[in-house]
């Protein structure tokens, strides 16, 4: 069995089997430490009614065990009521892109799902204080679903193909709010606050790793570094969007994040770094990543900052707060494009240092 730990994934992970359970706590983490207070109170789950179709309606926890086991292709499996609580479901049986595995609920409220199998939707289910929702495999889809004070990353889809995350809503989860990696992974419409350190290694909005991913209209905001008392790792490094190169994984590229919300995020609004010793670069000819017309008020020394990440654009953005400069590229950021950003406030358009002119594009950016 392998435990998720926000932070420190490895990619590529084999996530088996119902994780271990990890009680949550809002007022301090698991070694006593003091978290920040909540920024907001628990959201609300906006999910509709169950449909019409329900192949099997589950009401308590005892029950969705046994529901899952007999889950097939075409199935639509329905959550009602207040006896879900203490559920832990684990999805082991896959749908085909023609008849997907369905589990739909009206809201009702469970402690964590785990997919490891293709073609399976989850919607409208309400996560709370458990290990959030887990999901490897082809063709998923997770949409309008609340994850609220998940122990680990609020939603995590490892090694995910042709998947889909829209619309849900997932606060305070201890590390990243969504994390995924793969091949073709849709991020769109989701809304991501109040990320926090408790026994992970940091906490950011979204973090994202391999190619061909498309992460558009979501909204990130409220994650402090600041609050945590006398913890001696201090606070986090927060970010709204993150990824980084290593020398064991596949690089990421072809990535496209677009017209999102970061706000409220005392770091940057993005960071994509390869540092490791032999981390493997954008494949020739591939743009890494476009970062385009996302407004951007954050509070670190910088809003996007790029570290030996060549063929990178930036363009279209807005970008406010106290930050010294927009973008930064360092340590061999080359063929990058700073173009058509607004700035406002006193910070600069980009700083770059001389390892990362190479193929330097600039120009359109304007102060107001």
């Amino acid at each position: 069995m392998t435990v998720r730990r926000a932070g420190s994934r490895l990619l590529g992970t084999m996530i088996v089997g119902l994780t271990l359970i990890v009680s949550g706590c809002t007022a301090g983490s698991p070694d006593g430490h003091a978290l920040p207070p909540p920024a907001a109170p628990p959201p609300t789950s906006h999910a509709g009614p169950l449909p019409s179709y329900c192949t099997s309606t589950v009401t308590d926890s005892e029950q969705a065990t046994s529901a899952v086991a007999r889950l097939r292709p075409g199935n639509t499996m329905c959550l009602s009521g207040d006896r879900l609580t203490g559920a832990e479901l684990a999805v082991t049986t896959s749908g085909t892109p023609e008849q997907p595995i369905t589990i739909t609920a009206d809201g009702a409220s469970l402690r964590s799902i785990n997919i490891k199998a293709d073609y399976v939707v989850i919607q409208g289910v309400t996560l709370k204080d458990g290990d959030g929702l887990t999901m490897e495999g082809r063709g998923l889809m997770a949409r309008n679903n609340l994850v609220y004070n998940a122990t680990m990353d609020g939603i995590a889809c490892v090694t995910c193909i042709d998947t889909t995350i829209e619309s849900n809503t997932v606060q305070r989860s201890d590390g990243t709010g969504i994390w995924f990696s793969g091949e073709r992974v849709t991020v769109r419409n989701n809304t991501v606050s109040e990320s926090i350190l408790r026994t992970g290694g940091d906490a950011d909005g979204i973090r994202f790793f391999g190619n061909g991913h498309r992460l558009t209209g979501n909204t990130i905001k409220d994650i402090k570094a600041s609050g945590y008392g006398d913890d001696p790792r201090g606070g986090p490094h927060t970010d709204c969007f993150q990824t980084f190169n290593t020398a064991s994984n596949p690089p990421t590229y072809d990535v496209v994040i677009a017209d999102n919300v970061c706000t409220n995020v005392d770091v940057q609004c993005l960071i994509a770094t390869a540092n490791e010793r032999g981390a493997q670069s954008t494949p020739t000819g591939q743009t890494a990543i476009t970062f385009e017309r996302n407004t951007c008020q954050v509070n670190g020394s910088q809003a996007v900052l790029l570290e030996n990440f060549p063929r990178v654009i930036v363009r279209g953005n807005h970008f406010s707060g106290p930050s010294s400069r927009a973008v930064q590229l360092n340590r061999g950021s080359t063929d990058c494009a700073v173009i058509d950003n607004t700035v406002t406030g006193r910070m600069l358009p980009y700083q770059i240092d001389q390892q990362s002119r190479p193929g330097l594009q600039e120009s359109g950016n304007t102060t107001s």
